[in-house]
């Protein structure tokens, strides 16, 4: 139900529709006019370096029914059948340069530049994104047209609201983007320092079968597995890792097969390989996984910070055909570089542990703003709360 001065609409009398052109890729040159496609929108973002293609600059003028402009709202199209990987909306900021629409992605323009914000938002919220997704049919690809998007109704606040609507939810997004934006500069801070301090200065390298006792992982019988509570907690892959590289107890098992002891290592020895976390309680551990339990000689932060920088270097140890593993002789061979002195250590341990639990705040402030920004684009865009 919305408020009697609303009105419900279909989503293309607020808007102008363009699908792109199919490009040739015989077409494409090294540098020149930046051409969007579906791989340049995840996550409602913009990213022109993922998967980069150039078409010649003077197609610019050749193709102009598909230039893309500062402010123009982009879509994906395309994605799979059941599944959210498509209908990103990105709005293009001011001072981008001039790009080239292809195929699968469609322009969207608003009829009033007042409503550019409130567009964005519309097409971000489950109003507009359930009845997208009800369109494709299929097996596997799912395919929205302009049909489809033509056929969405949306409710129409008068100009003015539409318009402070727009303004509100920008100032969240931009909030958001500013937190992002913070978080990225952390980790890239905390990357540089790690280099500098954990390795520049070392002056050992140590084999993991030198620092810890390796045990590697073997899984329980799945009979044994429940989710009652029953038994330890089995560790097996990144699903029982969380965002704070601690353990998740999420799967149990009554079968004890190999046990790590709560803040033991925990290192994947599948894909991905390399990746490290603390366990949080005593666990089983099954094949996807092995733990290290350092050696009293060492600081067990400043170890798992070490091989948290060096996650990058396992993919020449992966091995396999199915999926990268490594096996029980490269994991206890791996080599890390080491300060000796143990208090150096220590300190060194303990400033990255805080920086990681900072940047882990961040993240969390993040999730609650999305979290409320995502409530109140219900409540603005249905009328429940109103902007006089």
């Amino acid at each position: 139900m919305i408020p009697s001065d609303w009105k419900e609409t279909n989503f293309t009398d607020l808007v102008d529709l363009k699908m792109g052109y199919a490009f040739k890729s015989k077409d494409f040159v090294d540098c020149g006019v930046p051409l969007v496609r579906m791989s340049n929108l995840y996550q409602n973002k913009l990213d022109l370096k993922r998967s980069s293609v150039y078409l010649p600059k003077d197609y610019i003028e050749k193709y102009s029914q598909f230039r893309i402009s500062p402010d123009d709202i982009l879509l994906s199209m395309t994605g799979t059948l059941g599944k959210e990987d498509y209908a990103f909306a990105v709005l293009v900021p001011p001072g981008t340069e001039t790009m080239l629409l292809n195929q699968r992605v469609a322009r969207v323009r608003s009829k009033s530049p007042d409503d550019k914000e409130f567009i964005l938002s519309l097409m971000r919220s489950r109003l507009f994104l359930n009845q997208v997704y009800s369109k494709p049919g299929g097996t596997k690809q799912a395919n929205i047209s302009t049909k489809d998007l033509s056929e969405i109704m949306v409710p129409c606040p008068p100009p003015s609201e539409r318009s402070h609507i727009g303004e509100i939810i920008n100032l969240w997004s931009d909030t958001i983007g500013v937190v992002e934006r913070l978080i990225m500069a952390k980790n890239r801070l905390a990357k540089s320092l790690m280099q500098k301090l954990l390795f520049d200065r070392a002056d050992d390298s140590l084999k993991i079968s030198e620092i810890a006792t390796v045990t590697m992982g073997l899984s329980p019988s799945s009979s044994n597995y429940n989710e009652d509570k029953r038994g330890m907690p089995l560790i097996q892959g990144n699903a029982d890792i969380s965002e704070d590289r601690r353990t998740i107890s999420r799967v149990f098992t009554t079968q004890t097969t190999k046990v790590v002891e709560k803040g033991d290592i925990i290192i994947s020895v599948r894909a991905p390989v390399g990746e490290v976390a603390l366990a949080d309680n005593d666990a089983c551990i099954g094949r996807g996984v092995a733990g290290l339990k350092v050696h009293d000689k060492f600081d067990l932060n400043y170890i798992f910070y070490s091989l948290m920088s060096l996650e990058s270097k396992w993919k020449k140890y992966s091995q396999g055909s199915t999926f990268e593993a490594v096996n029980s002789k490269d994991l206890k061979d791996f080599v890390i570089p080491v300060v000796s002195d143990r208090n150096y250590q220590k300190k060194l341990g303990d400033f990255f542990d805080n920086a990681h639990y900072e940047i882990l705040l961040l993240k969390r402030y993040r999730k609650c703003l999305v979290k409320q920004k995502q409530g109140l684009m219900q409540q603005l865009l249905t009328g429940k709360k109103r902007i006089r």
